[in-house]
């Protein structure tokens, strides 16, 4: 111990001998005097014409500075009256203000308040509020997260500001017009009395990364305890609060606050603004609308918010999950031939409301069709789209409204002894009912494509036995006795007494030019005729029995429909003339077919 007292006396003495003296010091500080004074003779002595470029020299430097205060964003003029907006505060407020070398916490409250009462009055700036805010406020915490990268434009992040906005339950404190500033505070009232109030102020910025090719939202939070000073005095003659209720109210707004920061989770509100973003999209809109597309859209969510990223959430209010279904897992043959792309997209554009879907915003693959369906208690809209790599194949989007439910809980299903989690019922509820729209649509598909090789473009080479049976299978029959029953003499004549030969009615029909055309077929197996009424657009089938007599007589339509007798209904009235035609022309034959036999 002695020792290193000793080393220690020592370094003292070697610092204070390298020290120059009180002498030193004088005389060093007179040589600076004596040599500024020579320099100012020096100045005095020079030409007038140097002296001039030397001002002129040093004029240029405060034009330098004033230029980059320009360039700030915050104007001299404006701190200026920034300075002395808060010196009139303080001088309003009270005298006491003015002699304190350092303000209290009563006294920091009380400015706050006049701040708050001034600011609905005048309004405030940007440059008051971050004073107030970074000065005589207690900071409570900040955080950030990076936007979606699909969203390169503003106008969506004010969107997204506002959304939070509401969500919070906050208001903009520094109303704006057009362009979002650089920074923006939201107002968020925690705790107020008839005397004191507790509010958090939150300050706002989106700045744009171009290494993430993104915005990064961010935020920093204060509170703000501000005093009434007019109603303190009011109430001056009540006894003062002891200390203990004073800290027992400080622990309560702070724990509030702090309760409310803890449970800002950016990552869940980004998710659900996001999905609510794709559920305004989702309404159908005309291509070339500068709108995003909901298909892009879509990709970008489920690529920041993957399955296992939104089961860390801790409430969200949307489940988002992304499937891919191969159409040769449920079709075959023509029916999955008749599903190209091209083919499949031109039908459900034109009849997209028979499936009751919705063209979603888009444009060429980005193009996507929607519809909803109800599983239980919750709302599923499902996507549709054509998949961007593997042939003849979707993929299909599933967007959850869970309305404060939990999707990862179970559920029995009707006539099951088997408990299945909610979310995967939700998703397969959602992909059956894809899988029945894609099976009607290729249904749909082939038998227009029947009905223009029997009907518009009939060829004689067309394979007759299966294709007609695809005909029959595709279309909707209607009962011929049901539309006129007075057929049922000349149809049902089960004993042969009009002695009528079908085949020979066939093959006038065939040669009449009332029809369009008539395709007869005598098999083994099957004999008839298929007539085709090109204004009706409908098929009269007829089948006949090993004897040669009517089996049945029905009609072949596209679409299905209710008959009524005294129906006006296009399709009504389109069945009533072809069944018209048909009966006046076997009349007409019926006769003709007398006159030759007398």
């Amino acid at each position: 111990v002695e020792g290193a007292a000793m080393q220690a006396v020592t370094a003292n003495r070697l610092r204070a001998s390298s020290r120059p003296s009180m002498t030193q010091r004088s005389i060093s500080s007179t040589g600076k005097k004596k040599h500024i004074s020579v320099e100012k003779s020096k100045d005095k002595n020079l030409p007038r014409e140097r002296r001039i470029s030397a001002s002129q020299k040093k004029s240029r430097e405060p034009t330098k500075d004033a230029t980059s205060i320009a360039r700030s964003s915050v104007p001299q003029a404006s701190l200026l009256k920034t300075y002395r907006a808060f010196i009139s505060l303080l001088k309003d407020g009270s005298d006491s203000f003015m002699s304190q070398r350092r303000l209290t916490q009563s006294a920091l409250q009380r400015l706050a308040h006049m701040f708050f009462m001034s600011s609905k009055e005048k309004g405030s700036n940007l440059i008051s509020t971050r004073l107030i805010s970074t000065c005589y406020s207690n900071f409570l915490g900040h955080g950030s997260i990076q936007l979606l990268q699909y969203d390169s434009q503003v106008a969506i992040n004010k969107s997204f500001l506002d959304h939070l906005t509401k969500r919070w339950g906050a208001k903009l404190f520094v109303p704006f017009s057009g362009a979002l500033p650089q920074f923006l505070y939201l107002k968020k009232e925690l705790l107020t009395t008839s005397t004191r109030s507790a509010v958090i102020l939150m300050e706002i910025s989106m700045p744009w990364e171009s290494f993430y090719n993104s915005f990064i939202f961010c935020y920093k939070a204060w509170l703000i305890n501000s005093t009434d000073k007019s109603k303190v005095d009011a109430l001056a003659r009540k006894p003062f609060p002891s200390f203990g209720s004073i800290e027992r109210e400080a622990a309560v707004k702070e724990a509030v606050a702090s309760d409310f920061i803890g449970q800002l989770n950016l990552e869940q509100e980004l998710f659900d603004f996001a999905c609510l973003r794709v559920l305004r999209m989702k309404r159908g809109k005309k291509l070339g609308e500068k709108n995003p597309a909901t298909l892009p859209f879509l990709k970008s969510i489920i690529s920041r918010f993957c399955t296992e990223s939104q089961a860390n959430l801790p409430s969200p209010g949307y489940m988002l999950q992304r499937r891919f279904i191969a159409l040769s897992t449920f079709l075959d043959g023509y029916m999955l031939s008749s599903c190209r792309k091209e083919i499949l997209l031109d039908h459900m554009l034109s009849r997209f409301k028979t499936y009751n879907l919705l063209p979603c915003i888009g444009s060429g693959d980005s193009f996507c069709f929607t519809g909803k369906i109800e599983v239980g208690d919750f709302l599923v809209h499902y996507f549709i789209a054509w998949h961007e790599s593997v042939e003849l194949s979707l993929d299909v989007f599933v967007l959850c409204v869970m309305k404060g439910q939990c999707v990862n809980g179970y559920m029995i299903k009707e006539g099951s002894p088997y408990a299945e989690r909610i979310s995967d019922v939700v998703v397969y509820s959602a992909m059956s009912t894809v899988q029945d729209i894609i099976t009607n649509a290729s249904k749909n598909i082939r038998k227009m494509h029947l009905w223009r090789q029997f009907g518009e473009k009939y060829s004689t080479h067309l394979a007759l036995k299966a294709t007609l049976a695809e005909l029959r299978m595709f279309s909707f029959h209607v009962d011929i006795l049901m539309v006129d029953s007075g057929l049922k003499a000349l149809l049902c004549d089960e004993l042969n007494e009009l002695q009528l030969s079908w085949r020979d009615v066939f093959s006038a029909i065939t040669l009449s030019p009332s029809f369009s055309h008539c395709i007869t077929f005598d098999e083994s197996e099957e004999s008839g005729c298929v007539v085709y009424f090109k204004e009706e657009d409908v098929f009269l089938d007829f089948a006949l029995d090993e004897n040669r007599r009517v089996r049945h007589a029905e009609i072949l339509a596209r679409e299905e429909f209710n008959y009524g007798d005294s129906s006006n209904a296009s399709e009504c009235i389109a069945v009533r003339s072809a069944v018209k035609k048909f009966t006046m022309f076997l009349l007409q034959w019926m006769w003709n077919d007398c006159e030759v036999g007398l």
